[in-house]
């Protein structure tokens, strides 16, 4: 039955239901704390839209500068597309790819009306270099430790395994 609905996922398209499409990605992304939903009104087009990102993985400072800022403050022409700063942005109407590309730190932002969500590369780098382990050194293996603020640790955990059947219980 797993393999039926994951081949099944990778063929189904998204659909131009806002809220439908918010809901197949809280249910796909069940027990994720760290992922964010911002529902958001685009200024430019005056469409309603909500952005979706894994909290630890994105660069917060260019998701606020480069894709809030300009969709929510500057005004535009309704016949034309947004407008980010961020150098990539690819349309994507497969949910497989979708649900990927938030693991991997992308934001993706869905638009009421639209069959087609757009990914952002926002991409975020850990706070902090991770270290070897000093109370427990390794010979063989990846030498890495875990620090002080948990959020990083499963941020770290999530670049190993981009998968979003790794679920977290607080």
């Amino acid at each position: 039955m797993k393999e039926r609905s994951a081949n099944y996922e990778q063929k189904e398209h998204i659909t131009t239901h806002l809220k439908e499409s918010l809901g197949r990605i809280e249910e796909a992304f069940t027990d994720t704390p760290d992922l964010i939903i911002r529902k958001l009104h685009i200024k430019q087009t005056g469409e309603e839209a909500a952005l979706v990102y894994m909290d630890e993985l994105t660069d917060k400072t260019c998701l606020n500068h480069d894709v809030l800022a300009p969709l929510q403050l500057e005004s535009g022409n309704p016949s034309e597309d947004f407008i980010t700063n961020v150098g990539y942005v690819k349309p994507e109407s497969k949910w497989d790819e979708l649900n990927l590309n938030i693991m991997l730190g992308n934001s993706v932002l869905f638009i009421e009306g639209r069959s087609t969500a757009y990914v952002l590369d926002t991409k975020g780098l850990p706070k902090r270099a991770i270290e070897d382990p000093q109370q427990e050194p390794s010979l063989k293996g990846a030498h890495q430790g875990f620090i002080e603020i948990g959020s990083q640790n499963i941020a770290m955990i999530r670049r190993y395994i981009p998968d979003k059947e790794l679920k977290l219980r607080r």
